[in-house]
């Protein structure tokens, strides 16, 4: 950044992420309203970067950047932007060991719900700094969702993926979002498919079930997680703690759960609603039977 003008235009982009990131949806801010507003600022942003680079003679590095804070403007908002994309590519083209470069491109190849290409560019980062802790994270979020041949490849991925997001967490204890992806990893490992597991008692062989390790850890990173101002405003965070009380019949937890996911993602989301009225149905006819005895 040297000079004012492209520090100015900097810390614009970095508030309005910030604003983007801490505020929630609620009855006086609407999905929709949030949305144009960041439209409408993100584009305001978008036309000084232009004007910028009509106008000013600066080196290659400055370019560099200039690409990459046109990038990560485009990307602001949820969707995939090929313009967002073309930035950052031209940004890494001219000066590859900008780490950021590499991280903006990466989601939003994720956003373009390209893995490979999202993984290499989150590969390249690391390549520049190994202890990055959001390249590692994303690339903890990248594995788990890669291709695989066989379930013992899924198995390795999601290894792998719990231990870079172990990283993150372990070089920012206080990232809310490396905690909520850690928990991610957890919850991913836990639903994958039981390889049995066999104990012989008094010579008799059993089959045994998996342990609730997965489970208690990945919850404790989700609750880890929600003391964090911008990973408490992620729906997801709700949605998947939710689903993992469900799972333990700790229903009161979970309705709660889903209902704040639902509130979060502007007050509509199915998948919410029929894990509420599967918990509900459930509860009435348990009811129902121990009334009937």
């Amino acid at each position: 950044m040297s000079t004012p003008v492209i520090q100015a235009i900097y810390h614009k982009i970095d508030e309005l992420y910030n604003w983007r990131d801490v505020t929630p949806i609620s009855e006086s801010l609407t999905k929709k309203d949030k949305d144009n507003k960041l439209q409408t600022e993100s584009q305001n942003i978008i036309n000084e970067i232009n004007k910028l680079l009509e106008t000013s003679e600066t080196t290659t590095k400055d370019k560099a950047f200039i690409q990459y804070l046109m990038g990560k403007t485009y990307n602001i908002l949820p969707a995939y932007s090929s313009n967002s994309e073309l930035a950052l590519s031209k940004s890494i083209k001219l000066d590859p060991t900008l780490v950021d470069s590499w991280l903006q491109l990466g989601e939003s190849y994720w956003k373009k719900a390209d893995v490979i290409a999202a993984k290499n560019c989150f590969s390249g980062a690391l390549d520049q700094d190994p202890k990055n802790v959001v390249a590692l994270r994303n690339m903890s979020m990248v594995l788990r969702m890669l291709p695989t041949e066989n379930i013992e490849q899924k198995k390795s991925n999601v290894e792998e993926s719990v231990k870079l997001a172990r990283e993150a967490v372990s070089l920012s204890p206080k990232d809310g979002v490396s905690w909520y992806i850690l928990g991610n990893a957890y919850l991913a490992s836990f639903f994958l498919p039981e390889t049995p597991v066999y104990t012989t008692i008094r010579g008799e062989t059993f089959e045994t079930s998996k342990t609730g390790k997965d489970v208690k850890n990945a919850l404790a990173a989700y609750y880890q997680a929600e003391n964090s101002p911008v990973a408490r405003n992620n729906p997801d965070l709700y949605f998947n703690r939710a689903v993992l009380h469900k799972y333990q019949e700790e229903f009161q937890e979970a309705v709660n759960g889903f209902r704040k996911a639902i509130v979060l993602e502007g007050g509509d989301w199915p998948a919410a609603d029929i894990h509420i009225k599967q918990i509900n149905d459930f509860v009435y006819l348990m009811e129902s039977a121990l009334t009937r005895k």
